[in-house]
């Protein structure tokens, strides 16, 4: 692609020009419900796809419509020499796509999850020859497979094709079919892989299980969603299983509305009991605590436990212990970590009588959003 490339200079008016060290570097935003603008994207993607990586999607602040896509657009010299490598694999970018995606199938052997990234690059380029080509193997593989975790690893991505289908107008019916049938599998399998394993086992199955869990609240079919909390169920209800694990589902199940606050009260006091070692306590409530800490803030009951927890805890275990908790809750949000401080200062009222009411500063808040929201909730209380 010479310099006088058509996206050096243009007219939309969401591109702008930036000069970086004697290097031209378009930025551009792509609206996908234009013809013009998805045939662009579509390019910029097989582009990617021959490893000629002219083009760079870039996070669009601001912007979170899916039908957005921006991009930093800079051409080089030497990636006239990735076109010329690339052109013995087919003589427009479609077919060399398709040559050069193939072949390098064939060197790599790919698993599950690397053909399930493979296949969502393919998919936002838009070449369906070489999508149906990547799910026959994937079908193949996924048929024989027993990895858990491989299965886990794909079908994040998986889902996520079938759920931007709409964005794309590509026919994702194949890639459904691919998801159904793996689904049972991992949830027969799920509960057996996560026994008995080490830390470094359990800290990937813990990543990958959040991340399935979160893909398969988005799938259509409900009947799935209810066999998974089935098998989630079933995980907390095993002996063997780590802690870590066990803990992340307990409160993944509440967040689902199948365990009560009651439920996650008796699974935490008998996870942090003085008969159990203190880093298995700990190790639990690294599990329990991801996400935010809105679980805690709401109740103040599962608080209470927490503390007394670490009131027994003795000096040496204390001092091992306080970086696993700091690491637990680094990623809550400044207003989340205010309220718990707050929660910790009325501990005693706790249980009592006494309302536990956290405050708010006006800090912690946008106003101007906050008026925004005045004439709905007049609207909805009836108020003029």
């Amino acid at each position: 692609m010479p310099p006088s490339c058509p996206y050096k200079k243009t007219s939309n008016s969401y591109a702008k020009n930036t000069n970086l060290i004697g290097t031209t570097v378009v930025e551009q935003v792509l609206d996908l419900r234009k013809p013009l603008h998805l045939a662009k994207s579509c390019f910029l993607h097989r582009l990617n796809l021959l490893d000629i990586p002219f083009a760079q999607m870039v996070n669009l602040y601001g912007k979170k419509s899916t039908f957005n896509e921006g991009w930093n657009l800079k051409w080089t010299p030497e990636y006239e020499l990735k076109v010329a490598e690339a052109a013995p694999f087919g003589n427009t970018v479609e077919s060399a796509c398709f040559g050069y995606i193939q072949s390098k199938m064939q060197e790599q052997n790919m698993n599950l999850p690397a053909l399930s990234k493979l296949l969502s690059k393919v998919f936002l380029a838009q070449l369906p020859d070489l999508m149906s080509h990547i799910l026959r193997v994937l079908k193949q593989q996924s048929a024989v497979t027993k990895d858990v975790l491989n299965m886990m690893g794909s079908i994040p991505d998986l889902i996520g094709l079938i759920r931007y289908k709409d964005v794309r107008q590509t026919d994702s019916e194949q890639v459904t079919k691919v998801v159904y049938a793996l689904l049972p599998r991992l949830m027969v399998n799920l509960p057996a892989a996560c026994v008995n394993i080490n830390g470094d086992l359990a800290e990937e199955t813990f990543q990958l299980l959040l991340k399935n869990n979160t893909a398969i609240q988005l799938i259509e079919k409900e009947s799935y969603k209810e066999t998974w909390n089935d098998t989630l169920i079933k995980l907390t209800n095993m002996d063997m299983v780590h802690t870590k694990i066990s803990a992340a589902v307990a409160r993944i199940l509440y967040e689902s509305n199948v365990f009560t606050v009651q439920d996650l009260e008796q699974r935490m006091g008998l996870a942090l009991s003085p008969a159990n070692k203190a880093i298995d306590a700990a190790t639990w409530l690294e599990g329990f605590l991801h996400g935010t800490g809105l679980l805690l803030i709401h109740n103040p009951s599962l608080f209470k436990i927490l503390d007394d927890w670490v009131k027994q805890l003795q000096e040496d275990n204390f001092t091992e212990l306080v970086p696993l908790l700091r690491r637990a809750i680094t990623h809550y949000s400044r207003p989340e970590r205010r309220q718990l401080g707050e929660l910790a200062k009325n501990i005693k009222n706790i249980g009592t009588k006494k309302a536990n009411t956290i405050a708010i500063n006006e800090e912690d808040l946008n106003m101007e959003n906050v008026k925004k929201t005045f004439p709905i909730l007049k609207q909805y209380l009836g108020i003029e």
